[in-house]
């Protein structure tokens, strides 16, 4: 949390002295998703649909005596063990809070969030803001209806093994040993320290079956079985869960592009 504070100030200053308008802080398993504009908005809209989402255009929507955007989030579930490109691979959600719709009879029940549910934030960096740590700033908020922060959290099942080994090191013989209290030295979030307990201390099953249980919500879902016929549907339509296919689609999209950049100009070298 220090190494953070130390950056984002840091960025507050230089991004202020480089004359741009907002800074977003969100994490390496995060993207921003801006709500799609008009369908008209391009004629080519259709095959490019990167042309449509515009995070310049979002924040512009933002009132002039609003100092701070705030985005909900949703939080992923992975539904293999064997993600490599979370971004691309992972598409269902468990849908922020206050988005889901009210006074709906679950047919089953909503898998809740495992880490956090209160939502990023952007600061208009002419107001002057005060970061309050890793969810928000100071100043005058106003809600982005539409748009979201997709949490990628634990996708894949290295993320977990490796754990020990990215964060707080010094603390695995703690881990190991049970003494929570010297973990929580490095961790905040109740499910960090989940992780690296069973990380620092379970066996490849156990680590396996953590993933299967914990991140992709095997008890809700599936049942310890196959997924039970119309389970994530029914969420989905109650609101509790979501399907986002944007992102992949965007990168896949990029990712021909590029090859296809590099083509040319390699091309064009050899000739």
């Amino acid at each position: 949390m220090c190494k953070q504070s130390f950056n984002v100030q840091h960025a507050l200053r230089e991004a202020a002295r480089g004359g741009w308008d907002w800074l977003l802080h969100i994490d390496i398993d995060e993207l921003l998703l801006p709500k799609p504009g008009p369908p008209n908005a391009s004629a080519v809209g259709a095959t490019d649909p990167w042309l449509s989402c515009s995070i310049p255009r979002v924040l512009d929507e933002v009132p002039a005596n609003k100092s701070v955007a705030h985005f909900h989030n949703h939080e992923s579930v992975p539904e293999s063990m064997g993600v490599q490109h979370r971004f691309t691979e992972v598409t269902l959600f468990k849908t922020a809070l206050e988005t889901r719709k009210k006074n709906i009879t679950h047919a089953y029940p909503p898998p809740l969030v495992n880490l956090y549910a209160n939502g990023k934030s952007a600061a208009r960096l002419s107001a002057k803001p005060r970061w309050l740590g890793p969810h928000d700033f100071s100043g005058h908020h106003y809600n982005m209806s539409g748009s979201f922060v997709l949490h990628y959290a634990y996708c894949r099942l290295d993320d977990i093994t490796q754990k020990p080994q990215r964060s707080c090191p010094q603390h695995l013989e703690d881990a190991r040993k049970g003494n929570k209290s010297e973990v929580k030295k490095c961790f905040i979030l109740p499910y960090d320290i989940e992780v690296f307990t069973v990380a620092a201390k379970g066996s490849p099953k156990e680590i396996e079956e953590f993933f299967r249980l914990k991140v992709m919500k095997h008890k809700t879902l599936y049942q310890g079985g196959p997924a039970r016929p119309g389970v994530v549907d029914s969420l989905i339509a109650s609101g509790a869960m979501c399907r986002v296919t944007l992102p992949g689609r965007i990168l896949e999209l990029f990712e021909q592009r590029l090859h296809l950049w590099a083509g040319a100009r390699w091309s064009g070298f050899l000739t």
